[in-house]
């Protein structure tokens, strides 16, 4: 199963919600094999969360081999890493993610894995809408967010299955959830959840331990 999180905009919450989905869906049957795939090349925050300053291989290193056609069935595993049971991939910004890539690296990263959860940069928001099983749309109920929101809202398939995560509406809140359920008036499924602020969980982030929760 592929699952994209992304959001409209930096500094919603979307690579915290992504680790946080994972640790989840881990915690719920530790027999299912988690990976979580940071694609956003512009702002690749997945290793900062997860304290993995130290990271040999990534997403870049994908690239390389399969611009080079050296794709072998240990070349996943080789730009992975574990942590507390979960398997990630480290974003790299050195060489171009397109479709062809992606491709590759979802067909064999779903053969492989139960569940894929990909943090989505803006550049692969088009295709990961169109290749994904569910799209967790991540946003805060601030006028900004989602007068972006809104825009990004006109690129996604009415038919798809979305939940939409609404962070710290507790904390700053410029524009109510029923206003932030209008954007998706068009759409046949969607679910919502309303997080509050959560200062644990800001304080897990700043000192990379977010999987410890799990």
């Amino acid at each position: 199963m592929v699952i994209t999180v992304t959001s409209s905009r930096k500094g919603q919450g979307q690579t915290i919600t992504a680790i946080m989905l994972g640790g989840m869906l881990k915690s719920l049957d530790r027999s299912k094999k988690v990976l979580i795939i940071d694609t956003n090349q512009l702002v690749d925050d997945l290793d900062l969360y997860l304290n993995a300053s130290v990271m040999p291989l990534g997403l870049d290193d994908f690239i390389n081999h399969f611009n080079h056609g050296k794709i072998a069935r240990d070349t996943l595993a080789a730009c992975t890493r574990e942590f507390n049971g979960i398997n990630y991939m480290s974003s790299n910004n050195q060489n171009k993610l397109n479709d062809d890539v992606l491709d590759k690296l979802l067909e064999i990263s779903s053969e492989t894995y139960d569940y894929v959860i990909v943090d989505a940069g803006f550049a692969v928001q088009e295709y990961l809408f169109k290749h994904s099983d569910q799209v967790v749309l991540v946003t805060t109920p601030s006028i900004t967010a989602q007068s972006m929101l809104s825009r990004m809202v006109k690129r996604l398939d009415v038919r798809g299955k979305y939940t939409v995560v609404i962070n710290w509406f507790d904390r700053m809140a410029d524009i109510s959830v029923e206003e932030i359920k209008a954007n998706f008036s068009v759409f046949e499924k969607v679910q919502y959840y309303t997080l509050p602020f959560d200062v644990k969980l800001s304080a897990e982030a700043n000192k990379s331990r977010l999987l410890h929760y799990f």
